[in-house]
């Protein structure tokens, strides 16, 4: 048995991409529709319709649909908020400051809520049941005392944010700023920390329940309707969702601990908790960041992982067997599983990462495999090494860091490190290059960037605000696309240069089809990631134009196999076309040749290389679809016949000697299409008649 193989037996580990255990999931041929920057965490059964409808109005029909983080049950533990749960609907938490305590639950209790009394819990808790009291001055006091407080927090905010912006943010890791705010916010800062945390994102949360949560209780509810006691019915939503809008796959995002917190924890008997999956014990554990992450993100040391911690639970199998089940039993196909390397941090507390990772994932592989056949999993946040190598069955993972649409520094750095990345992933795993949105500055390059990824094609539109033009040219009338056959990599002679920041290099990014290849040019000079400030960040406002060559050879797939010796005789050089999607011209080439392709900032070119089939005198390249970014693509076949008599149905030539210089009076190239617009071709001689599914063609 080889080497590999006895590792992968004894020790659980990956297998390379195309093995007979990697099954690519059929939902990367189709389109998709991901909900996250649509509605973030507000998603709900309502805005399902709305983004779908949108989209189907202006002709695209997503095959794959996404519902990401929103439609999990997960209230707040941390910092003030009101807790949501069924037991104890009027739960308050809050910070320990009298002033603001008074002033927050007159608020609550008195406007938004509309109840009389409240339970306080947590820090500073008073214990017992607090009546606001009935007289208007006590009022009018607790409001102006609530304001005054208000004013103070903004302004000691707006100095916080500042000092920790231009002081903490920009300080080497291991320095005295970084030290002595890694204490504070483990210390008396912590509180205000989890506050903030648990006001502004949703990373101090955990699930408490693996069923859906009310917004899903009907296919008309809302996120603006009162849903907090509605039985949940995410059954009957993904049935009207495929019924209504033709999706084929269904996904549902979770993160590999549950939740970003992880599962409400057992220990105290709060309600919810180990996700009410009977027999599941959780307690919270504190992530403890090795020294390495600490160099590269030294902000680490207080994110909400290592103040709030996380819940683990003591049998991940018994938690995703529980999920998942419920998923598969509503009709859901797959699941988007993420903050998968935070798993690993955590363990590093516990007396090791990899091996809780290594629970985790073999779990999750497990569950997939059982629930969720044709393996329909994208994992996400995954590129410690812990999770990478353990993904044993899955086939589909993240290549880079999210796409932010309001971060327009962070459009090239995020082409350049999926690229790259997928040098490394592309040889375990198909690379996803993430969603975009197609109404952006930037859209018609991460466009491109897809069309050669080999990955799914999936944006997070909002319900109409999409640009039509882009999608239709990515994507075809039954919702499919042209997807390539292996992950996009950089071709050679980019590998040692850098694209971001050297001023002078374009970026090229070759791919194959099943007939033709595809190259991809894109100009991402300009910004890039600072590594002092930690953050995306424009270091040149007006990079220059560039130029770089194209060669058929840029295809890695058509280089002539290397022996490692020169051949004793001259190789016949191979003979290609090549056309520029952004010039629209048509070059013929040997392989070593190339066309020069310049492009400004920001721009991208995409260009399909055919190879050229000769029979006798006569030389025929198919290059696909002309209004496709990869046309390429849609060539699935390409072949002759000749013959020296005319078979039934072959297209004769009418001279009786051969016209083709072989003996054959008749030669017949049939090519196998998939989508529909005008077809590309070269031929060496017009063509006597030309045949469409069978019926000819007028000569024009």
């Amino acid at each position: 048995m080889e080497l590999g193989a006895l590792r992968r037996r004894f020790m659980g580990s990956i297998r390379a991409r195309g093995s007979r255990a990697k099954v690519l999931p059929a939902s990367l041929d189709g389109f998709g529709w991901c909900t996250w920057d649509a509605f973030y965490s507000t998603v709900s059964a309502r805005g399902l319709a709305e983004g779908l409808s949108s989209l189907e109005d202006g002709g695209v029909s997503p095959q794959l649909l996404i519902i990401d983080d929103g439609w999990q049950v997960t209230p707040v533990q941390a910092g003030w908020e009101l807790r949501g749960t069924d037991t104890a609907p009027d739960t308050v938490w809050l910070p320990a400051c009298p002033v603001v305590e008074l002033a927050v639950a007159v608020r609550e209790g008195t406007e938004a809520r509309g109840v009389s009394w409240f339970r306080w819990v947590g820090r500073g808790s008073p214990g017992g049941c607090w009546r606001p009291p009935s007289s208007a001055i006590a009022i009018w006091l607790a409001r102006a005392s609530q304001k005054v407080a208000g004013w103070l927090m903004g302004l000691a905010t707006a100095g916080f944010l500042i000092f920790y912006q231009w002081v903490v943010e920009p300080a080497p890791p291991n320095s005295l700023a970084v030290r002595a705010f890694a204490a504070a916010a483990k210390g008396f800062l912590r509180p205000a920390m989890l506050s903030f945390y648990a006001t502004a994102s949703d990373f101090t949360r955990r699930l408490t329940s693996v069923r859906a949560n009310g917004k899903f209780s009907h296919p008309d509810a809302g996120p603006d309707t009162d849903w907090a006691g509605s039985q949940e019915a995410l059954g009957t939503v993904v049935a009207h969702i495929k019924r209504k809008f033709g999706v084929r796959y269904v996904y549902c995002w979770h993160g590999l601990p549950g939740y970003w917190a992880g599962v409400m924890p057992t220990d105290d008997g709060a309600a919810g908790g180990g996700a009410q999956v009977p027999g599941l014990t959780s307690h919270v554990r504190y992530a403890a960041p090795t020294r390495g992450v600490l160099e590269i993100e030294p902000s680490m040391a207080w994110n909400p992982a290592v103040l709030a911690g996380i819940g683990v639970v003591d049998d991940p199998n018994r938690l995703y067997d529980a999920m998942h089940r419920y998923l598969h039993d509503c009709g859901v196909d797959g699941v988007k599983v993420d903050c998968q390397a935070g798993v690993g941090l955590i363990g590093s507390s516990m007396g090791g990462g990899a091996a809780l990772s290594a629970t985790y994932q073999g779990a999750l592989e497990g569950s997939v495999a059982r629930h969720f056949p044709g393996n329909h999993v994208i994992n996400c946040m995954c590129h410690s090494t812990e999770n990478v190598y353990r993904m044993t069955a899955t086939a589909v993972a993240r290549a880079s860091d999210d796409f932010y649409p309001r971060d327009p520094a962070s459009s090239h750095p995020h082409i350049a490190a999926c690229a790259f990345n997928s040098l490394f992933l592309g040889a375990l795993l198909q690379p996803d290059w993430d969603m975009f949105h197609s109404k952006h500055p930037a859209a018609r390059l991460h466009a491109a960037a897809r069309a050669v990824s080999g990955g799914p094609v999936y944006v997070s539109d909002k319900p109409g605000e999409h640009d039509f033009s882009v999608l239709h040219s990515l994507v075809l009338p039954d919702g499919s696309v042209l997807r390539c056959t292996q992950p996009g990599r950089p071709t050679r002679d980019c590998l040692f240069v850098d694209v971001l920041r050297d001023g002078k290099s374009l970026l090229k990014v070759w791919n194959s089809n099943p007939v033709t290849g595809v190259v991809g040019v894109f100009h991402l000079q300009g910004s890039s990631w600072d590594r002092t400030r930690r953050k995306f960040h424009v270091h040149d406002k007006a990079p220059k134009p560039l130029s770089t060559e194209v060669r058929p050879y840029d295809v890695d797939s058509f280089r002539p196999p290397s022996t490692g010796t020169p051949s004793p005789t001259p190789v016949t050089p191979r003979e290609f076309v090549v056309f520029s999607r952004g010039t629209a011209v048509m070059t013929l080439l040997h392989g070593n040749e190339g066309i020069q392709v310049s492009l400004h900032s920001g721009e991208a070119d995409v260009l399909s290389v055919a190879r050229i089939t000769r029979v006798g005198p006569v030389a025929i390249a198919v290059l696909g679809l002309s209004n496709m970014i990869n046309g390429g693509g849609a060539v699935r076949e390409l072949s002759h016949e000749s013959s020296t008599g005319a078979a039934a149905g072959s297209i004769r030539t009418g001279a009786a000697s051969s016209p083709f210089g072989f003996g054959a009076k008749e030669l017949v190239f049939t090519t196998t299409i998939r989508g529909h617009g005008d077809l590309l071709a070269y031929c060496s001689r017009e063509p006597d008649v030309v045949l469409l599914n069978g019926a000819r063609l007028q000569p024009e």
